[in-house]
């Protein structure tokens, strides 16, 4: 017992001493039944215990549920009120989402704390918290607007105010915004009132300076210069009064015609008189005429005139410039001899011509002084960026085979135009009866063997073997030979007696000319050069080079094809083709002397029609045009005439009549304008 045995284990022990007839003494007898009386009451409250845990298992689970059928239907009010008051407060309805906020508060408290219903409240306290101070900002504004509107200054000011309060009565909730709009109703109509009678008092005033002002108008001496302007720039100070309205101030606009009207008759017209002499004594000197013309725009900008003065120095004054360059350029072009032109020359002339005809266009010799420059960029050409001559890299070009080295052999054929064999190393072997020879058949050097009979080579004889001078050869010995006397001056004649050379051969004579495949590729490249080089050639033999640009393009010739061999079809084809080419070109004298007149019609002697400033176009008393010419043209005559031009155009010239003698008879042509030069026009 006092080891803590179980109720089994005692139970057992008592039974052994029980078999054995041992009897239990008293103290023990107690104390073994009080102990079974504990193990008992020990074994009950376990039991108790279990089953109290079995209850309270079943009790958490059916809570458990219980609160989960609670917890959604929370959350599913919850999410009701949060959507309701978010709508509320979107529809700008923040009285009835507060009132809707209240009732949440005290009829379900537990969701009014909640994070999300607590973030619409606050929502709603930024919103109402917004409107209140829209409202203040509203209010605000339109005690503004009453305050600024007690003057005159600060109208624009209250209107200003009044749209803005009416912007943010925009803003307004609904059940706000007609009382609002009734409000600016109510001080729009104040603010009227008030300019109103601000404008009844500035224009009281103004009636009352300008009774005082009549009283010396009525009484004024119309004879007196000095107190009609007085007069006048006191009734043009009070007619520009501010404030005052434009009916009011209209009555004093009769007086003030009627001043400067005797202003105009008895000073201003001395004054444009005076005026007019110094535009008259100015011309021909630009810079004093503009000087003059700007004295009388200053001074009398009210005349119609003065703006017919403006727009002359607006829109013309730069072609009086371009009238004196232009001038000065023709009288150095006069004196040039463009037959004498070098390269270097011609680009300094074409960039002096194409600056005056950038700045100034529109003058009456830019067509002629174009065709000049369009003579004289061939020449300007002939020397190339990189400072060699155009006429350096033919020599270049043509120092290969087929046209240098190549040697012939000629045929003869019962048709009369013998055959070309060509070779370029090997001589042929010269026999009594035959000639022996390797001809290329290609030009890849490729070779086959021939003999002719002696009889039938028709080469010219040199002792006891022949000349096997190609025509190809001989052409380029003889360019060689001329090229170096070929300078500016030559140029011309030197490509002219070249072109004639290649054209004709006369030293072979017409049986013996050079494949006609090849001259025409030599033809083309001398005349590329050649027209490249000088506008008389482009005008010459222009037409020759087109033909060879369009047998190329069309497929009529054929310059790949191998004219080497004369028994390959193709190129018997294509040397027929190139022959009829050639043909077609026509006589050379004909390109000869187209290119003679064109370089006759550019290097004979130029002269232009030049412009002599003489005087001006203005109207006299009557309105009629007349046109002073001061003295110093009064020696002059012929045409008149006017550069005619508009803001961002070129000058137009005009035909307007005639000085004789210092006399102008007018017959005006088209719209003209005060101020407007005058040129008496010069003969050649």
């Amino acid at each position: 017992m006092d080891a803590r045995a179980s109720q089994q284990e005692l139970e057992r022990l008592t039974h052994v001493l029980l078999r054995f007839e041992q009897g239990l003494s008293e103290t023990l007898e107690q104390r073994l039944q009080s102990r079974f009386a504990d193990l008992e009451k020990a074994k009950r409250r376990k039991t108790t215990i279990a089953l109290a845990a079995i209850v309270m298992f079943v009790l958490l689970v059916a809570g458990l549920t219980v609160w989960a059928i609670y917890f959604y239907g929370q959350r599913k009010l919850l999410a009701s009120h949060d959507k309701n008051l978010t709508d509320l407060i979107a529809a700008r309805k923040l009285e009835a989402a507060r009132s809707y906020a209240e009732d949440v508060r005290q009829n379900a408290p537990a969701l009014y704390g909640m994070p999300e219903i607590q973030n619409r409240i606050k929502t709603l306290e930024t919103a109402e918290l917004e409107e209140q101070t829209r409202q203040e900002r509203f209010a605000q504004l339109l005690q503004d607007a009453r305050t600024l509107g007690q003057t005159w200054d600060g109208h624009w000011q209250a209107e200003a105010k009044l749209g803005d309060a009416e912007k943010l009565a925009e803003k307004a909730p609904e059940h706000r915004q007609h009382a609002e709009r009734k409000e600016l109703d109510e001080a729009r109509g104040e603010l009227g009132a008030t300019r109103g009678q601000q404008q009844a008092e500035i224009n009281e005033a103004w009636l009352t300076e300008y009774g005082a002002w009549r009283q010396p108008f009525e009484q004024l001496d119309r004879s007196d210069p000095d107190e009609i302007q007085r007069l006048l720039r006191e009734g043009e100070a009070l007619a520009k009064r501010s404030k005052v309205d434009a009916h009011t101030r209209s009555q004093i606009q009769p007086q003030l015609e009627e001043l400067r009207t005797g202003y105009d008759k008895q000073i201003l017209n001395q004054t444009e008189s005076e005026l007019l002499q110094r535009i008259t004594d100015a011309v021909g000197d630009r810079p004093k005429y503009t000087r003059s013309l700007q004295a009388y725009i200053e001074k009398l900008a009210q005349k119609p005139r003065a703006a017919d003065f403006r727009q002359v120095l607006e829109n013309e004054s730069t072609s009086w410039d371009g009238i004196e360059a232009w001038d000065q350029l023709l009288a150095r072009w006069a004196t040039l001899q463009l037959n004498r032109i070098n390269a270097a020359q011609a680009g300094e002339l074409i960039a002096e011509a194409e600056t005056l005809l950038q700045q100034h266009p529109g003058f009456p010799a830019a067509a002629t002084v174009q065709q000049v420059i369009e003579f004289l960029r061939p020449i300007r050409a002939r020397i190339k960026e990189d400072g060699t001559r155009l006429e350096a890299s033919l020599i270049p070009d043509l120092d290969v085979p087929p046209v240098k080295d190549f040697r012939i052999v000629w045929q003869s054929q019962a048709n009369g135009r013998p055959k070309r064999f060509y070779f370029m190393d090997q001589a042929p072997q010269v026999l009594v009866r035959t000639v022996k020879l390797e001809h290329l058949i290609n030009n890849l050097g490729e070779m086959r063997q021939l003999e002719i009979p002696r009889q039938e080579v028709k080469n010219a004889e040199l002792g006891r073997t022949f000349d096997w001078t190609s025509p190809q050869q001989q052409f380029y010995d003889y360019l060689v030979e001329q090229l170096p006397r070929l300078d500016d001056a030559s140029w011309e004649s030197t490509f002219f007696a070249i072109i004639r050379q290649l054209h004709t051969e006369p030293q072979l004579g017409p049986d013996f000319e050079m494949e006609p495949i090849l001259k025409i590729e030599v033809l083309d490249r001398l005349l590329q050069t050649a027209c490249e080089g000088s506008y008389a050639v482009q005008r010459g033999f222009g037409p020759w080079r087109d033909l060879i640009v369009k047998a190329r393009q069309d497929g009529r010739l054929d310059l790949a094809a191998n004219w080497v061999d004369p028994e390959n079809d193709n190129g018997n084809r294509a040397r027929a083709a190139a022959q009829r080419l050639i043909e077609s070109m026509g006589p050379i004298e004909v390109a000869s002397t187209r290119a003679g007149q064109a370089w006759k019609e550019m290097t004979a002697s130029r002269s232009w029609e030049r412009y002599r400033w003489v005087g001006y176009l203005i109207r006299d008393e009557t309105q009629m045009w007349t046109c002073p010419v001061p003295a110093a043209g009064s020696d002059l005559t012929g045409d008149l005439v006017v550069f005619q031009r508009s803001s961002g155009t070129a000058p137009t010239l005009v035909k307007i009549g005639r000085l004789e003698t210092g006399r102008a008879t007018l017959v005006l042509a088209g719209a003209q304008v005060e101020g407007r030069p005058v040129f008496v026009t010069l003969a050649p």
